[in-house]
């Protein structure tokens, strides 16, 4: 393969492991108020498009060459919408072709973020001025004004989007800037182009261009938003806790609403607690009634397990109006035999730092009855240190939610069966992880999953779940969700619930994207990118930086990333990564900040030896035992070692980290593509005739011309360690 020679020059080894989408590097425009709105109609002849921000030059989002078909774009603003303009001009106007569902023909996309805190909105139109319109964790209201015009050499789209539509991050996330970027999608010539090159498709918020000078009153939009996002109380009562568990507090903070149809005059709420027997623990008369009720419940003389509080409104005739139940639980205190902290986003473990490298135990859910102890002992061989077993191995905890789980999981009974069949327990898994000094992430997705509301049943069996094995020694930490974006309010609800039943371990939530949104929802957030066969593999530094840009501020929360090793056709995955690709995307992961990694494949031994169409590789699960060695060795020099400087490469396809670690400096240099190249990679601590291992590989290089040349293989990450012998 003919070999690329790079060119590098000295740069911080601060820019290289750090962001590498800082708003300075990135396109701007100046935004533009109007007097004048234009009127909708897809015609652009009103003068107010002459004076807009204007957009041209759009590149492949990959940034690596012009759009063949030229692309404008134009934005105005007034107090109540931004108005936008798409002309997009077609050597081939005869083929360009509009469909119902926006993105399968022609089309154009806005992406609109205030402030740049990546939650942004999502606005597409094609050829027929139809609309998409969404926040980033899913699908909105589309009050959009739109109308298109199909000319002889272009077809343009006009828009006006309510400014109270656009997703308005809180006061204090925004930032001066907005982020803003302009796309378009031509299947004739299978060209996706933008404005500001994305790098690894449209949904990267970290490489929307600038918006510069836009003012509004925020405030109000903010106010319009929540209070369309507010859901209306119709209910006559309704009861709100400070918590739903319980363990040491002296009391339970209530709130209760009336929301009546006549006057309260002369009504009285009378307030009773009962434990699980029915036996009256508390009673309380309330009069004058408010629309807003206040009152603690005692709650540290409480017996342990589930009490009923009823509320019921009494008028002034003396007849019951109207009555309402909620559940809280007193639960038993523990002492945690092991403590999971995060301290500057790392995880600590009885103290010790702690790279998580996980595998997701399973999932190929018909193959369970396969899985046996022998599984656990293969992940452990293969040197993964921590396992995310799923539902099945919970089975004695679901057989016992059968009921209340009926109508949540319409297959339950299907499922219940395979779980019987499956030999391994949660608790089985549990052991067997603490012989093998592994540990384990808890996953009830069935009995706390799903995103309609838990009732007191469902609420007591997660409790169960929970205090069950939250006091085993291998328990690293519990998963909420997986890949709920759009749950916020959900996924927000079970991060509380985790908390109150089990501080001393930490709660993690996988999304898609929606980061940003779901940013107060656990404790440690991932995002799973999974580009082989869909997308460049740079996908995965992209969103772990996106997921640093967010999280970075907070050193009480971490970010891991959810890896691909698996293959699934109809899916879209053509086939499972090879191993130079899988330890390409775990070493990008690393330089980009990640502090935890999670493997996700469909680890049934059957699944490696069928031709099934959710296939992982045996060559790739041969060679995890030989990366997950090269990860554990450099994983204290990427948790605790610091930057590196001067240190550089200027080449884009060369991703590049330092770090110095115990007084020696480790380089990792990533090629990002398929092909060979030959690149020179620049250190200040070197000096001329100084060797440089190359670490894993048994071999050494030579300072030549004061830079280090060496020569990548297709996906090959080579490190580089200098001694303190070597440097001066």
């Amino acid at each position: 393969m003919k070999n690329m020679i790079l060119c590098l020059c000295i740069l911080s080894a601060a820019m290289l492991a750090g962001s590498v989408f800082g708003a300075s590097e990135l396109p701007s425009i100046n935004a533009v108020f109007t007097q004048s709105p234009p009127l909708i109609d897809g015609n652009l002849d009103e003068n107010g498009w002459k004076n807009a921000s204007h957009v041209t030059d759009f590149k492949l989002y990959t940034g690596d060459a012009p759009a063949s078909q030229r692309t404008e774009a134009y934005m105005l603003y007034d107090r109540n919408n931004l108005y936008v303009a798409f002309v997009c001009y077609d050597s081939r106007m005869g083929e360009i072709k509009s469909e119902s569902d926006v993105f399968k023909g022609d089309s154009v996309e806005l992406f609109i973020d205030p402030g740049r805190t990546f939650e942004y909105t999502h606005v597409a139109s094609n050829p027929r001025g139809d609309i998409y319109f969404a926040w980033q964790q899913g699908n909105r209201k589309n009050n959009v004004k739109s109308a298109a015009k199909v000319l002889a050499d272009r077809w343009q789209v006009e828009m006006a989007i309510p400014l109270a539509g656009v997703k308005m991050p809180s006061a204090k996330d925004h930032g001066a800037l907005w982020g803003i970027n302009f796309c378009r999608n031509n299947p004739r010539t299978k060209e996706n182009g933008c404005w500001s090159p994305t790098l690894v498709g449209f949904h990267n918020p970290a490489r929307f261009g600038i918006l510069k000078g836009i003012s509004l009153d925020e405030d109000r939009l903010r106010a319009v938003q929540q209070a369309a996002e507010t859901p209306a109380v119709k209910d006559l009562l309704s009861i709100e806790s400070d918590k739903t568990f319980y363990c040491s507090e002296k009391a339970a903070a209530l709130k209760i609403f009336v929301r009546p149809v006549t006057s309260l005059k002369g009504t009285v709420l009378e307030v009773r607690a009962a434990d699980e027997s029915g036996k009256t623990r508390f009673t309380k008369n309330i009069k004058p009634v408010l629309l807003t009720n206040a009152l603690d419940i005692p709650v540290s003389s409480l017996p342990i397990g589930k009490h009923v509080i009823t509320v019921s409104l009494r008028g002034e005739d003396g007849r019951i109006a109207g009555e309402y139940e909620a559940c809280i639980f007193k639960v038993p205190a523990y002492k945690p035999l092991n403590t999971t902290l995060i301290k500057d986003g790392i995880l600590y473990v009885d103290g010790k730092p702690y790279l998580p490298i996980g595998l997701y135990f399973g999932a190929h859910w018909e193959k369970y009855k396969v899985m046996s102890a022998g599984d656990v002992e293969d992940a452990a061989d293969k040197g993964f240190n921590t396992l995310i077993p799923v539902w099945p191995f919970f089975k004695e905890d679901l057989q016992e939610c059968k009921n209340m789980l009926s109508p949540v999981v319409l297959d339950i009974d299907v499922r219940l069966r395979i779980m019987q069949e499956t030999s391994l327990t949660m608790k089985n898994i549990l052991d067997i992880a603490q012989k093998k000094d592994m540990k384990v992430v808890g996953w009830m997705p069935y009995i706390w999953g799903g995103k309609e509301n838990l009732s007191s049943e469902r609420l007591q069996a997660g409790m169960n779940t929970i205090l069950k094995y939250r006091e085993h020694p291998s328990m690293l930490c519990w998963m909420s969700n997986d890949e709920t974006d759009g749950w916020i309010e959900t996924n927000r609800r079970l991060y509380k619930l985790y908390k109150e039943l089990d501080a001393s371990h930490p709660v993690w939530l996988n999304l898609i994207a929606a980061v940003a949104s779901n940013k107060d929802c656990a404790d440690i957030l991932s995002t799973d990118p999974y580009p082989i066969g869909k997308a460049p593999i740079t996908k995965v530094s992209a969103y772990v930086e996106t997921l640093r840009e967010i999280l970075h501020k907070n050193g009480d929360q971490s970010f891991w990333v959810v890896l691909q090793m698996f293959g699934s056709p109809p899916e879209g995955w053509p086939r499972c990564p090879s191993p130079a690709e899988e330890r390409c995307m775990t070493f990008l992961a690393l330089n980009h900040g990640a502090k935890g990694l999670v493997y996700f494949g469909y680890t049934p031994e059957v699944t490696r030896t069928e031709k099934g169409d959710k296939a992982l590789s045996p060559e790739l699960w041969n060679y995890m035992k030989e990366l997950n060695a090269q990860t554990k060795e450099m994983s204290m020099p990427y948790l605790l070692g610091k930057n590196a400087d001067n240190v550089g490469c200027t080449e884009k396809t060369l991703d590049i980290a330092a770090k110095e670690y115990e007084g020696n400096i480790y380089i990792i240099a990533c090629n990002t593509t398929g092909k060979e190249i030959t690149a020179d990679i620049s250190c200040s601590e070197l000096q001329t005739g100084d060797n440089a291992e190359v670490l894993f590989e048994n071999r050494n290089i030579t300072r030549q011309n004061g830079l280090l040349r060496d020569t990548f293989s297709g996906y090959a990450v080579h490190i580089y360690v200098l001694t303190k012998t070597t440097q001066k």
